[in-house]
Formats: C-alpha cells, structure tokens, sequence
C-alpha cells in the first residue's frame, strides 16, 4: 500500500480494512487504522454521537420540569406542559402553605426546576426567601408580580392568596407559563402557547354560568373562612358571615357568641365548608339551627392533574355554589 493516502468521501473509496491490513510496513497498517477510525466516527452519526453532552444514542433531552407550590398552581402548569414536560408540587394537600416545612428533597427539586411558580411571600412564608434567591438563576413566577392579575386583601390589609378561583387569573398565570416555556424550548413554543390559548377559551365559557349565580334569589350564606372573594367578585354574590378569620386557629367565645347570635339575625340558607372545616364548631356556631351544609375545596383534594384540571376545580366550586344558592 502506498504510503500516501486521500479521504474520498467514504471508507470504500479510500481507506478500508483489507487496504489497512495488506500494507507491509506495521507502522504504516496502525497509522492506517488510526486513520479509519477517525474517518468513521467522523462521519457515522452514532460512532460519533453528534447528541448533547451526557444523552446516549437514541435518547431525549431531560424534559422541562415546572415546580410549583400549591396544587391549583400545578394543575396550571400541567396543562401548558402536556407531554413536553414534568410538572410536580411541593406543599401537600394537607400541608399548610404558611407553615410548611422543606425536605432535602424538596430542596433538591427546587433547584433542578427549569420554571418555579408560586403565589406570594405572604402566602408561601417559608419559601420565600429560597425563591427569591432562586430567581437570580431560573425563572421563577410570583403571581402577584403578572401585571393583569386581580389581587384582594382582607379588611386587616393583607393580601387574600385565593387569586386563582377568579378563572382570568387562571388564563394570566397559564399565559405567563407558556411564555417563560417559550423562551426556554423556543421550537415548543407554539406548543405551549396553543394549550395556555384553550384553557383561556374553556374558562371563559364557564363565565357566563358564573354569573347567574348572582341573579339567584337565595338565602343569606355563611362560609367557612373567607376563601372565596374572588370567586363571588366574578360570581355578584356575597357571603353574609365568616366562621373563623384563620382556618388553623378557633375563633375566641366572644367570637362565637357573635356568629350565634347572627345565625338567629339572618337565618342562613346554607353554609360553605370545606374539607378540613371543624364539624365541632361548626355544630357548635349553628346548635339546633343548621342549614345546609355544602363542600367545597378550594384547592382541588380529588382533581387530577391532567388536561382539564384547572377547568374541573372551577366547575367544582361553581357547582357547590349553585347548590348553595338553590338549596338543592
């Protein structure tokens, strides 16, 4: 074999195995085979594994992964992320957002989150300073940051966390989501975008039988704790009296003296409760004059997260009211 070789395009043309294996000079035959390999893993897509650093051969990149702290937020989230992504959460359902405690896991997660969403500092207190610390390096989502979101705070001045039963919130924050998706896998993009867009189409159809709750002729109703000014904001009703001001903590005796003594005054049709709502106070504010009792659970216990979520948590609470205003 001549000791000068050329590359033509493929290792048939120019240099092959036999060719390599017939030079009489074993300098020459190694020198040629180093050659070869070369020239393959040059060229074969899978010697020469053109895929990101750390994916084998045949596999795909991590998925998007959205970590959010409460469930309605994750619901969101799992519906712009459909099968692009992972979306996870981190305060349980029957944990406290203002007294939840992270784990070395959860820790873990909130740091390989691509996209972090939360409420507020005031709502979330004991994550707030790791997701502010986490915004200098990943997006992170405050709601009450996104310009069009409709914010209520209670008579003592603080922020009211439930922003997400007014579904026009819903349609901002799952709109925020897609875009920060979109920058991160701009090829998704329409992708995340489309999904954000039928969400927004579903919520605005539930509107319309939103609002008739306010042209209902009912009773006067009692809810459990004041979880659901945004929802009657969009609904025209209003509660007529709040059981406890903080579901984690029993109203004092005078307290209880004074909600007696307006179950007597306005004889409530119906009262709202919720799933960890005290059947002992509540049997206790209302004795021998219980109205109906009606459930309802602000942050979705029994939605799956899947595609339509956010919409049935919606129509859950639309529903339990319309059985608290027609006192079915």
């Amino acid at each position: 074999m001549d000791s000068t070789m050329t590359l033509n395009g493929s290792a048939d043309n120019g240099i092959s195995w036999w060719r390599c294996q017939s030079d009489p000079f074993p300098f020459m035959r190694s020198l040629c085979l180093l050659l070869l390999i070369a020239f393959l893993t040059s060229t074969n897509p899978v010697l020469g594994q053109p895929q990101s650093a750390g994916v084998r051969p045949g596999e795909e990149e991590a998925p998007l992964t959205v970590v959010s702290t409460i469930w309605p937020l994750h619901l969101l989230a799992t519906e712009v992320l459909g099968e692009d992504g992972y979306s996870s959460v981190l305060i349980d359902l029957n944990d406290s957002a203002h007294h939840f405690t992270l784990t070395p896991d959860d820790r873990m997660e909130i740091a390989r989150a691509d996209v972090l969403v939360w409420i507020d500092p005031e709502f979330e207190v004991q994550l707030a300073d790791l997701f502010d610390s986490s915004a200098t390096n990943k997006p992170v989502l405050r709601a009450t940051n996104l310009a069009e979101v409709s914010t209520r705070t209670y008579p003592d001045g603080m922020l009211d966390p439930h922003l997400w039963l007014d579904p026009g919130n819903g349609i901002v924050i799952a709109r925020a989501i897609a875009e920060k998706l979109a920058e991160l896998v701009p090829q998704r993009a329409d992708q995340f975008r489309s999904r954000a867009l039928r969400l927004a189409n579903a919520l605005e159809e539930l509107r319309a039988p939103i609002a008739t709750l306010g042209t209902m002729n009912s009773e006067p109703f009692f809810v459990y704790h004041d979880a659901f000014s945004y929802f009657e904001a969009v609904a025209g009703v209003t509660h007529s009296e709040t059981l406890v001001d903080d579901p984690e903590s029993e109203p004092s005796m005078r307290d209880l003296l004074n909600l007696r003594h307006q179950v007597g005054n306005l004889q409530p049709g119906c009262v709202m409760l919720e799933p960890d709502a005290s059947g002992d106070l509540v049997a206790s504010v209302f004795q021998d004059q219980m109205p109906r009792k009606v459930m309802a659970d602000v942050l979705g216990h029994n939605i799956v997260a899947a595609e339509g979520g956010y919409v049935a948590l919606m129509r859950h609470v639309l529903t339990s009211f319309e059985e608290c205003l027609q006192g079915h």
